[in-house]
């Protein structure tokens, strides 16, 4: 699986997914449409990015496993949507959306340590 996925491909995507206009996304990002994004996702797209990246790089997805995944889940983790809903806004069905949703959230809760660790040693030489 191809963890290099650009930025602009969040940003595009992640509108898709929540039904928001594409044309002319990446030179149209707007505080609008960021204020959009963070509502539905909790974090910004270069963020997405990072994080695919680390819930990539030691352990590939499984066959079919795609950034889009990160999405739905970080879409969950955000709004917390019944698995009814999110299966129909996302266009899969219910076992689908949970199989990825149950792949991807693990990753990102095993990496709390790691990215708590790095945020507090960048605190402590930051802050004096």
């Amino acid at each position: 699986m191809n963890q290099n996925i650009s930025v602009s491909s969040f940003i595009y995507h992640g509108l898709e997914i929540i039904n928001q206009n594409r044309q002319n996304f990446d030179t149209n990002w707007t505080t609008v449409n960021q204020r959009r994004w963070s509502a539905n996702y909790g974090t910004s797209p270069h963020i997405c990015q990072c994080l695919w990246k680390l819930v990539t790089e030691k352990d590939p997805l499984p066959r079919g496993g795609s950034f889009y995944h990160l999405l739905w889940t970080l879409l969950f983790l955000k709004t917390y949507m019944t698995e009814l809903v999110m299966s129909g806004m996302i266009g899969v069905d219910e076992q689908t959306y949970r199989k990825w949703l149950w792949i991807i959230l693990p990753r990102i809760g095993n990496l709390k340590e790691r990215i708590v660790s790095c945020y507090i040693i960048v605190l402590l030489f930051t802050c004096h």
